[in-house]
């Protein structure tokens, strides 16, 4: 089977990947699709997308997001890949009913099969699982009002964890929004992918560390 993977750099599409491979060893990872926006929220722009993909010897495809908008931007893609022989994608979601069905229409609307390896797991067993496993994970962003000054920068482990599962009303994985993140290393890599922090900044409701591939 040849896959293309929906690709952001952080966790839970890193972690879809590593799943479907575990299951599926066979499976032939055409390129990691990563679609490119005027602004990220995640505080990282393509030159770090770049080096990470490097580090784990993938291909990588860049799609910008054009002015007829995302979806047509993401159609464009699907397409491309099919002409290349790739008809499945690989999707990190894991409970987010709105994103899913929109996924699940685009792609069949462009004739793709979309997976969800991460499906309708519970989120406290899906990091811990995720860690456990061998990955090194950066907090890039962090909502304002859940502390950033102590969680962001900081490499996701069982101490991170504890620590944030204490606050109220927060999911692990930040699926609300409560955090982004940069995986640069583990069982997917073949050598850990480079990086350099910025100067932290303030931008609508969270606290950015931004961070550039080391030259």
């Amino acid at each position: 089977m040849k896959i293309f993977v929906s690709w952001s750099g952080g966790k839970d599409c890193m972690f879809a990947l590593f799943r479907h491979l575990q299951d599926h060893p066979g499976t032939e990872v055409h390129a990691l699709l990563h679609m490119k926006r005027k602004t990220s929220a995640h505080g990282f722009g393509e030159d770090v997308i770049i080096e990470q993909a490097e580090a784990m010897g993938i291909p990588l495809c860049i799609q910008t997001v054009g002015p007829d908008g995302y979806e047509a931007a993401f159609k464009g893609a699907l397409e491309h890949f099919k002409a290349e022989g790739v008809f499945t994608g690989l999707f990190g979601d894991i409970y987010l009913e709105e994103h899913k069905v929109w996924v699940e229409r685009v792609c069949s609307e462009v004739g793709v099969r979309p997976l969800f390896p991460l499906w309708g797991e519970t989120t406290p067993d899906l990091i811990k699982d995720f860690v456990s496993s061998g990955f090194k994970t950066l907090v890039v962003a962090m909502r304002s009002d859940l502390k950033p000054d102590v969680f962001l920068g900081r490499v996701i482990d069982e101490k991170f964890i504890n620590e944030f599962g204490q606050l109220s009303d927060v999911d692990l994985c930040g699926e609300h929004g409560e955090y982004h993140t940069y995986v640069f290393d583990g069982p997917l890599f073949r050598r850990p992918a480079t990086y350099a922090m910025g100067e932290i900044y303030e931008e609508k409701k969270h606290r950015i560390l931004p961070i550039h591939a080391k030259q």
